[in-house]
């Protein structure tokens, strides 16, 4: 029988505090991908600015990077500098939203612990909708909240919003929603939130300027004020034709 193949990962870029495995502390860039010195049994990479959180098909998180440190049973993992954040198992339909202090290594006791609510009777699994609402961090299962790195750390979701993926921005969010509109919100001195001004916005607004479009995917936006935002369009469902 033949043996599995899984793809690679590769890094690029600043990496003065070793945030790839196997790179060491002595290299402060790479100017083109290498592959990471890791085992084919990592299926996510969430990289933060000094420091990166990797996670094996096993649920064991692994920090490389200015900080290290592992964890097991998990199912999720998100870093940022500020925070870092993990979805445990606890046993049986329990699972657990546990957020460190970076630096802690995943040692002690978390900064704060939230239960949550697992399995088929979790709230809208009976949902027909649900499957597309249902994120990755920091976007909590079901889609009714998100975590952030600043105090309370977990903000509500309108419902109506059917969320399918939220990024995070140093000072702004990005919402892309079921129907393939995207919303954004927060800080827009550096005009990050696309609406044309550098006004702040304090509820999610959609983004007019995207309108007709059916978006598929966005960027994770890093932390930086300015970003460059990539997004992905469903070119067959908002009737976009290919130039010639």
């Amino acid at each position: 029988m033949d043996e599995k193949q899984h793809g690679a990962w590769f890094g690029f870029g600043f990496c003065g505090f070793g945030q790839a495995l196997g790179s060491g502390d002595s290299h402060h860039s790479v100017y083109s991908p290498e592959p990471l010195h890791t085992s084919d049994d990592i299926c996510q990479v969430n990289a933060s600015w000094s420091y990166t959180a990797l996670m094996t098909r096993g649920g064991r998180v692994e920090l490389s990077g200015s900080v290290s440190g592992t964890a097991e049973g998990c199912r999720d993992v998100w870093a940022s500098e500020g925070l870092l954040v993990v979805l445990r198992n606890k046993g049986g339909s329990s699972t657990e939203l546990q957020a460190w202090v970076p630096g802690s290594e995943l040692q002690g006791e978390p900064l704060w612990v939230q239960n949550l609510v697992s399995g088929a009777k979790a709230e809208g699994e009976d949902d027909p909708s649900s499957e597309s609402r249902m994120g990755t961090l920091p976007l909590l299962p079901c889609a009714r909240a998100y975590v952030t790195p600043q105090p309370p750390f977990c903000q509500p979701l309108a419902p109506e919003l059917r969320v399918r993926q939220l990024e995070l921005g140093a000072e702004h969010v990005l919402l892309l929603c079921a129907a393939g509109q995207l919303f954004s919100w927060g800080g827009g001195r550096h005009g990050q939130l696309g609406h044309g001004t550098l006004e702040a916005e304090l509820e999610p607004r959609l983004l007019e300027a995207l309108q007709g479009l059916w978006m598929v995917t966005i960027s994770k936006v890093g932390e930086l004020k300015q970003n460059l935002l990539l997004l992905g369009t469903d070119q067959a469902k908002s009737g976009v034709s290919k130039a010639q």
